[in-house]
């Protein structure tokens, strides 16, 4: 049987999967989700690491900020083929690989 601490850390890390997938969807930056939700940088990283555990106002915080109702960010992560994921969605390769793009290196 899992402790509570297992059980506390697994929903932690399940939770920081599915913010950073919608985060990835929205085309963000770490950094525009952590200024849209008011919060530090580094808390959010903690958060998608499933380092820190949200509270009820942060998990409203990052709702708004990704435009998604609080619930979407408990429920389960979708798991997705890598290449699922980028044929779905060029905007974020144009944030993450600037220089590929430019090039026409798609």
């Amino acid at each position: 049987m899992k402790s509570k601490a297992m059980k506390n850390a697994a929903l932690c890390l399940e939770f920081g999967r599915r913010l950073r997938q919608i985060q990835i969807r929205r085309a963000m930056s770490l950094d525009e989700l952590a200024a849209g939700a008011k919060l530090a940088p580094d808390y959010v990283r903690r958060l998608i690491a499933g380092l820190q555990e949200p509270r009820i106002g942060v998990l409203v915080a990052l709702a708004r900020a990704l435009d998604v109702e609080p619930g979407a960010l408990l429920a389960p992560v979708e798991r997705m083929k890598l290449r699922d994921r980028v044929k779905s969605s060029p905007v974020v390769l144009d944030k993450m690989f600037p220089d590929l793009v430019a090039k026409g290196g798609r």
